[in-house]
């Protein structure tokens, strides 16, 4: 399991046969171009699964800000870790509430959940920030996915990036059903 960010970079640079970096900001194109495109990656891949290591739950506290209309409260969304992805709540039947409605908006420049009851129960997709918290295949579709999006800036090579990014598909499909 890599135990830093450098790590995952470092070894998706490997996979495209270039050199490691030490720090993500060495003074190297390598290292500009995965500073850039890590966080991008990881925050899209974790959101795209309700993965089991980075699901979170929270009671959240009601927002100052009020919905213009439609609902009676907004809630203030999680930001340690920032809520990326929001999957169920308390009020939702299949976790044992009367199936109210909810929904994600934006209130009054704030990203917030808005409801008819306060408070509000939430399980989350968090922004995991700590690479050894990751599941070894997940960190895997990461390295994978984030060699086929930096591919062509380091490489120039289309299919180079393109045959990163059908990896990562696989590793992430793997990921996926030993996650279910």
């Amino acid at each position: 399991m890599a135990e830093s960010e450098v790590q995952i970079c470092s070894d998706a640079l490997g996979v495209l046969g270039l050199d490691a970096i030490t720090s993500l900001n060495d003074d190297t194109k390598r290292a500009r171009v995965c500073k850039r495109q890590y966080p991008r990656v990881r925050d899209a891949i974790l959101r795209a699964h309700p993965w089991n290591c980075a699901t979170f739950r929270q009671v959240l506290a009601q927002s100052a800000a009020t919905p213009a209309f439609g609902y009676s409260y907004a809630h203030t969304l999680p930001t340690d870790p920032a809520c990326l992805r929001a999957l169920a709540t308390d009020l939702d039947r299949e976790e044992g509430g009367a199936g109210d409605e909810w929904r994600l908006e934006i209130v009054n420049g704030l990203r917030v959940l808005v409801a008819d009851v306060s408070p509000v129960r939430l399980r989350f997709t968090g922004r995991i920030t700590d690479p050894t918290l990751f599941d070894p295949l997940l960190e895997e579709g990461i390295k994978f996915r984030l060699a086929g999006t930096i591919a062509f800036d380091l490489t120039g090579s289309l299919k180079t990036a393109d045959g990163m990014l059908k990896l990562a598909q696989t590793v992430l499909a793997q990921a996926r059903a030993m996650d279910g």
